[in-house]
């Protein structure tokens, strides 16, 4: 379920990152005689790399609510199991704590994301 929810965002993150390669770039290397496994590991994966990454720190989101969504309906083990088991028993203060778990969860797979960004791609400045 999540595959299928964040699949179709990624896939378009990369198509319209490969789409804004400047024609300039593919030119110069060829010129200067660059093999296509040469212009794509070295022209256009540098300049999808950043993007990419952060398409994925963008479906860290929805990707916790499909994880939860598919907890919730079909599983016996994890955090929307629990969070279905403690919602139907009205023990909201054990329900927010899961929240809160998740919340921080998320901020630190967010966090790590733009670490291993900046640490990947120092020339994308942001």
């Amino acid at each position: 379920m999540i595959g299928f929810g964040i699949f179709p965002t990624l896939a378009q993150a990369v198509y319209l990152s490969v789409k804004e390669v400047p024609d300039d770039a593919v030119y110069k290397a060829y010129t200067l005689g660059a093999s296509n496994s040469e212009l794509i590991w070295n022209v256009i994966f540098p300049q999808i790399l950043p993007k990419f990454i952060e398409a994925v720190r963008m479906a860290t989101g929805p990707a916790m609510v499909f994880l939860i969504a598919a907890e919730w309906m079909v599983s016996d083990v994890g955090v929307g199991y629990r969070l279905r088991i403690q919602s139907r028993l009205l023990n909201m203060n054990i329900v927010y704590v899961y929240l809160i778990v998740l919340c921080l969860t998320t901020y630190v797979i967010d966090w790590s994301l733009k670490l291993l960004k900046n640490k990947l791609c120092p020339w994308n400045g942001d």
